[in-house]
This record gives C-alpha cells, structure tokens and sequence, in this order.
C-alpha cells in the first residue's frame, strides 16, 4: 500500500449537541486521527481558517448558523477540505444543496451512522491523501441560492 494512503487528516466535529459529540468520539477512540470538536458555526470558522487540510463533519442546524451558512463564509481556495454534513432531519433539497455546495457526504444521524463513520472518514481521508499527491486544492466554491 502506498504511503500516502496512511495520512491521518485532522478532523472536527461541529455540533451543539455535546451528547452527539461524545457519541462521536467515543465510536471514533480506536482510531488514530486528530479530533477537535466545536459547539457553533463561528467557533468553526474560526478552526477552518487554521487548518487548511481537514475533514470537517458538520451538523447542519447549529445554534447560531447552518452548515450552508459555515462552508459559505470560510474561503476553501487552495486548501485540501472536505465536509461531511451530518443532521436528524431528512430533507433532499438540503442534501442536494449541500452536495452541490461541495459536500463529500451527507448523512443522517442514526446508529447506522456511527457504525460506518470510521470506513467514512478513512474514505474521505484516503481521497485528501491522493489530491495532495496530485496536488488537487479546492477550487473556489460557488454559492447556490434558492
């Protein structure tokens, strides 16, 4: 296997939900990444714009912000992010927009959920390796309006 592949991806958690973020971390302890957490969209903007390769797994309703209104408000240019927005609520215009926005992933909070998160996030850490290989940053974003 290359080595590349082996990179370990910091991550944050976005969520007001603090029970949701020690459910997270708890299902994520055997694993090997870095993982911050956050309560609010600002606290979020705020991690992103210090860390520009990370995996950010996002709630979509947060006490002060959506997640559209987070990943709209951070400049992702030239940086290796990519987003998993997670919520309660299934709503396919939400998730389309999200996708279109630029989301890696949108998943709904469930025990299924946290059972795949780790083969998720290897994924997604897996798929960041190889663009910094292939030196592939993010490219500026669009804004979707409806």
């Amino acid at each position: 296997m290359n080595s590349f592949l082996t990179v370990r991806t910091p991550i944050l958690i976005v969520d007001d939900d603090i029970w949701m973020i020690k459910l997270i971390l708890q299902r994520l302890s055997s694993e090997d990444y870095n993982i911050e957490s956050v309560t609010s969209g600002h606290e979020a903007i705020a991690w992103i714009e210090n860390h520009p390769e990370s995996i950010i797994l996002i709630d979509y309703e947060l006490i002060d912000m959506t997640a559209y209104e987070v990943l709209t408000r951070i400049d992702i240019q030239d940086r290796y992010l990519e987003f998993i927005v997670m919520t309660s609520i299934e709503d396919i215009k939400i998730a389309i927009m999200m996708t279109e926005l630029g989301a890696f992933d949108f998943v709904i909070k469930s025990s299924e959920f946290l059972i795949d998160l780790p083969m998720v996030l290897k994924k997604v850490d897996q798929y960041l390796a190889i663009r910094k290989q292939l030196k592939i940053p993010n490219a500026k974003q669009k804004v979707i309006t409806s």
